[in-house]
């Protein structure tokens, strides 16, 4: 499994990078279908650290307002090389991964540009729905239509990648899946909704048939309005509602849910760690505890010591010298910072064997949505603390794993790079320019 889920990615080669049209037309559109419920999306962008929508709204505009502020458009860098951005890092600015809202009466897809629902031109196109392409099948025959209140999907799409990142795709498809999942659990909670996600694909032949879509192909993870704690069912791991509001509550800003997501950012692609400053070391902690809070979430699904959390830094800002300070243990000298992308970062560690004993097949999909869904409550701190954080799978396995003091079987699954973002934003910022 190792060889598969890890190889070797340091010094890969990708293809000319995609311009903002062409991003658009990678991502399958749809013809939005109604309106998206514009009073709910306001009253939800305004809600602040503590507070959630009260009475008044349906379950249905809760869900698609928290379905369209999670997914959509949010910036534009006309200066860097990816245009695009959104509440949640994607490789390159493709968007491989998609929410999808199950109604009663279909699956609708957020779109992200036209901030409206949207539906496949056929049944087939839906996540799951086994059987819709038989002549004759109406969406009802194919697992369509569901008396089960409404819910989210996420899907992972690999296939909108570059080719040059080869057996890597779907890695960073589920990783973009599992980010996205986090800030769907954020807007459906600010929503008003007892939120409970399930991270990693459901157990093949769990449910009715009118649940088959949420085991459908490419699903990575499932948000459902439902009271509870959290636990590990059919072996997917449930965060609860409970875990999402603790969260909130430890990395929110006092302010309006859109400015704060409206800040997230990877940072600029030109900068380098020559170019980064330092990270102010309260920015550093909040960060940390945020990662740690979520890891402690999420939890429930990793096999014990599956995965761990280390912070590295350059010390005394100096190349030559650095620290890393484990989560779960003493700190000790690092590696050179030449390994290093920024002065300052966390490596999130996977005991490879451990999670392919406790998932089997299944343990690639459930790993990548663990780690994008611990990743991205780190990046919303960041974003509290006008702090980008950038995610990366590009880096030195074995150098790594060397200089972390890895056992045999561990490897770095997933890096974080800190980068200092100026206040505000201009068109010529690395913020870029906000889309309303």
């Amino acid at each position: 499994m190792a060889g598969v889920l890890y190889a070797q990615t340091y010094g890969k080669a990708v293809g000319p990078v995609p311009t903002l049209l062409a991003d658009r037309a990678s991502t399958p559109r749809q013809v939005p279908t109604e309106p998206p419920p514009a009073t709910a999306l306001a009253a939800l962008r305004a809600t602040r650290a503590g507070t959630v929508l009260g009475p008044g709204w349906s379950e249905r505009e809760r869900w698609t307002a928290a379905a369209l502020e999670a997914v959509r458009v949010r910036r534009l860098t006309p200066v860097d090389r990816y245009v695009a951005h959104r509440a949640y890092p994607s490789p390159r600015g493709l968007f491989g991964a998609d929410a999808h809202l199950v109604l009663a009466d279909g699956v609708r897809t957020a779109d992200a540009y036209a901030v409206a629902l949207g539906v496949p031109a056929r049944p087939a196109d839906a996540p799951g729905a086994d059987g819709a392409d038989a002549p004759g099948a109406d969406r009802a025959e194919a697992g369509w239509t569901t008396a089960d209140a409404p819910h989210l999907l996420v899907t992972a799409h690999p296939e909108r990648f570059p080719t040059p990142y080869g057996s890597l795709r779907p890695a960073l498809a589920e990783l973009e899946a599992g980010h996205l999942t986090a800030v769907l659990a954020l807007t459906a909670h600010r929503a008003g909704l007892p939120v409970e996600v399930r991270l990693g694909p459901a157990p093949a032949g769990s449910g009715t048939r009118a649940r088959s879509h949420d085991a459908g192909p490419g699903v990575v993870a499932t948000l459902r309005a439902r009271p509870g704690t959290g636990g590990q069912v059919g072996q997917a791991v449930w965060v609860g509602p409970g875990d999402v509001a603790r969260l909130d509550a430890l990395v929110a800003p006092g302010e309006p849910l859109t400015d704060w997501l409206d800040r997230r950012s990877s940072g600029s692609s030109f900068d380098n760690l020559v170019t980064i400053a330092p990270t102010p070391e309260a920015d550093a902690v909040a960060v940390d505890a945020a990662l740690r809070a979520a890891l402690e979430a999420a939890a429930r699904l990793a096999p014990p010591g599956g995965l761990r959390l280390f912070r590295h830094r350059l010390a005394d800002g100096s190349l030559a010298r650095s620290e890393v300070l484990p989560a779960d243990g003493a700190p000790f000298e690092g590696p050179a910072g030449t390994l290093f992308s920024a002065p300052l970062g966390w490596s999130l560690v996977a005991d490879v064997s451990a999670w392919t004993a406790a998932h089997a097949a299944a343990a690639p999909a459930r790993l990548h949505a663990v780690l994008g869904f611990v990743a991205q409550w780190g990046a919303l701190a960041a974003a509290a603390r006008h702090v980008a954080l950038r995610p990366a799978r590009n880096h030195d396995d074995a150098a790594w794993a060397a200089a972390l003091r890895l056992p045999l079987g561990h490897v770095v699954a997933y890096q974080l790079w800190a980068r200092p973002l100026p206040d505000g934003g201009t068109p010529l910022s690395p913020l870029g320019m906000a889309v309303s």
